[in-house]
């Protein structure tokens, strides 16, 4: 397993780079049909006070993805049959991941306020995260290099609108590592003749894994200041994302 993990390493990589990225678009979302839904609510209710759209997250995207050459260890592995052809075998393995892995999002959110209340409370809002951003244009790009992964220039980036009536589009970047998994992994893989000779894979969790994670600010970023972001993105990793696997539901992959 180690050699398999070390060799393909890049490749699973993009694997899972691609499905998460599907994965979060789906969470950002419904996340957003069910603020619209409770606006609305409210809205009807007569509630002008409501802030279900003051802060609204428009997307979440995963710049960056490291594996560390540590594979994930089986503690324990059981034959199970899943069908009568030859090319197929499954089986349903104890793992638990504790590698090095890191990945960078960016988050993008923007912040509407039209009144006289959410004046204030924008002033102050942005004081807190940014210190007094100037109601004005953006700066012009910065021409100095650096090392930061593309996409991510700035620690972070806020562009202030002219009028309160337009929104504030924010781009926080965030950091995840730690990454703790641990749950029976059921697998089925159909053989092919040609290398690397499994033509279709087919993961899933039996029940529903125990995962731990750790979220950090990506440099200056004040990412424990806005709860929303750190609650939506640990919510996103540790159960959302996971019961997109959890049978009945796999993730199905042709190798070949």
């Amino acid at each position: 397993l180690r050699k398999v993990w070390r060799v393909y390493m890049k490749q699973i990589e993009k694997w899972v780079e691609d499905r998460l990225q599907r994965a979060i678009d789906g969470a950002v979302l419904r996340r957003k049909l069910r603020q619209n839904t409770l606006a609305a609510e409210a809205s009807v209710n007569g509630d002008p006070g409501s802030s279900y759209n003051l802060v609204n997250l428009n997307r979440v995207r995963l710049v960056e993805l490291n594996l560390d050459y540590e594979p994930p260890v089986i503690r324990a592995i059981e034959s199970r049959r899943e069908s009568r052809r030859d090319s197929d075998i499954g089986a349903v393995a104890d793992m638990r991941y504790t590698g090095g892995l890191r990945a960078l999002f960016v988050v993008e959110l923007s912040i509407s306020l039209g009144d006289s209340p959410g004046e204030a409370l924008l002033r102050a809002t942005s004081a807190q995260l940014f210190g007094n951003i100037p109601t004005a244009s953006p700066p012009p790009p910065s021409t100095s290099s650096s090392s930061s992964p593309a996409g991510v220039n700035e620690p972070i980036t806020a562009i202030a609108p002219v009028s309160l009536n337009k929104p504030w589009r924010i781009k926080i970047p965030v950091q995840v590592y730690d990454l703790d998994v641990e749950s029976d992994l059921w697998l089925k893989a159909r053989l092919a003749p040609l290398p690397p000779y499994i033509g279709r894979l087919t993961l899933a969790f039996t029940d529903a894994p125990a995962i731990g994670v750790q979220l950090a600010p990506y440099k200056r970023a004040q990412l424990m200041r806005i709860p929303m972001i750190q609650s939506f993105l640990t919510n996103l990793i540790t159960e959302e994302l996971p019961n997109l696997m959890v049978l009945p539901r796999m993730s199905n992959s042709n190798v070949l």
